[in-house]
């Protein structure tokens, strides 16, 4: 019920971005408070869970929201086709998670371009393109379940039966079928673990007897290279309860996994573990840790 309350908060909340309205304290608070990633994997078992068995009228209105929103862009009136996707911007930022108020919270430290405009419209073209992909994966999943949840395992290769039964009868807005699902589909990929042995080498990334949480959250979490919502969460929290030197940034813990582990991730992003969507993962660090 959680999940599902917080993903309709989402849907609402980003049809309100008037970007000449909105702050970039502001935009940064709306990805720290509804973190994209945790809509990104449509084999998440808590993104499965939460949607298969919410109401159907919440679902229903979920949708025309992100639909809403995408069609709006977020309620702006911008050409944002005079950008294509070489168009590179970027922001750096300093959290103090200490504080509440979010023009105190976050201080914004580098912007690409200068001009604060055009950087603010070029994230609204790839927010709109990341709403894209999770209004897909919400129809994916609630469009047929059991196809999703089948071939969550990726063992095999193989073709998959189309069903078109709806989780919801008579719901036009739900009857996307993922006619490409089987390419995605792919064998699993084993994950190195670390020989226990060699722990004191990586005392360079953790602090005393820290990569002991690292690994039993790693195991708890089942990770693999899909699963990089839980990875980002590990590295924040640990980072924030200081097992995790301070020189250790993204780039750092990503190469160290890389090596460690044989998982090709691409990079972690920020997540605030103390988030809605991290309650439950929260939980299992808190009995790791505690022990």
């Amino acid at each position: 019920m959680e999940f599902i309350n917080h993903l309709l908060s989402f849907s609402t909340a980003i049809n309100k971005i008037d970007l000449n309205k909105t702050s970039l304290n502001k935009i940064i608070w709306l990805e720290e408070k509804y973190y994209e990633h945790d809509y990104l994997d449509p084999f998440c078992d808590y993104f499965q869970e939460g949607l298969i068995n919410a109401e159907e009228r919440v679902v229903r209105l979920i949708i025309d929201n992100f639909d809403q929103a995408i069609e709006s862009q977020c309620g702006n009136k911008i050409d944002l086709s005079i950008y294509t996707d070489d168009d590179y911007w970027s922001f750096g930022k300093e959290i103090d998670y200490e504080q509440k108020n979010i023009y105190k919270r976050y201080t914004i430290t580098r912007l690409i371009p200068n001009d604060e405009k055009v950087l603010k419209e070029l994230w609204l073209r790839n927010y709109i393109t990341i709403l894209s992909k999770i209004i897909a994966n919400i129809r994916k999943v609630t469009s047929n379940p059991k196809e999703v949840a089948i071939d969550k395992s990726r063992n095999l290769k193989k073709e998959l039966p189309i069903i078109s039964t709806s989780l919801f009868s008579g719901a036009s807005s739900l009857s996307f079928i993922n006619t490409q699902f089987a390419e995605s589909v792919k064998p699993k990929v084993k994950i190195n673990n670390p020989p226990k042995d060699r722990k004191e080498l990586y005392n360079n990334i953790f602090k005393d007897n820290a990569f002991d949480v690292w690994q039993n959250m790693f195991e708890k979490f089942k990770i693999t290279k899909k699963k990089r919502t839980d990875i980002d969460f590990m590295f924040e929290v640990m980072k924030y309860h200081k097992l995790i030197h301070e020189n250790i940034g993204y780039i750092d813990i990503t190469n160290w996994i890389n090596k460690v582990y044989g998982i090709s991730f691409d990079k972690i992003k920020y997540t605030n573990h103390k988030a809605n969507s991290n309650d439950k993962r929260l939980i299992i660090y808190n009995e790791i840790a505690s022990k």
